[in-house]
């Protein structure tokens, strides 16, 4: 058997959370999920706990999201995938995002079971 996938989720947006949360569950995916409401709490939870991929909100207020991806991929000794979660379809900022570090975004239209079960080959 193997171990869960220990996901962090850093998201401003309830509605938004409780999506990826009900996709999660209906993927099928053995995951742990955490959950943080904004930026610096997800900061907090990244640095006191191991995660395997973290799913980072685009739009955080009163937070360089671009800071905290730099910050959650430089955790010391620890390989974590970063998957942005954006609203914005925007290749500009997907190229942006990736080159800052980021494995991939996911579009918040396609959290869904299916649009997740894409990222499993990474979770």
């Amino acid at each position: 058997m193997t171990n869960p996938t220990r996901i962090l989720l850093i998201d401003d947006d309830a509605v938004d959370r409780a999506a990826v949360r009900r996709a999660l569950v209906k993927s099928g995916l053995a995951h742990t999920l955490s959950e943080a409401a904004g930026g610096e709490e997800g900061q907090r939870l990244a640095s006191e706990a191991t995660f395997d991929c973290v799913l980072l909100d685009y739009r955080l207020p009163g937070i360089d999201t671009f800071a905290l991806l730099r910050t959650l991929l430089a955790a010391e000794g620890e390989a974590r995938a970063v998957l942005m979660l954006t609203g914005e379809a925007d290749p500009d900022l997907a190229t942006r995002l990736m080159r800052a570090g980021a494995l991939d975004y996911i579009d918040k239209a396609e959290v869904t079971p299916s649009g997740l079960a894409v990222g499993e080959r990474v979770l």
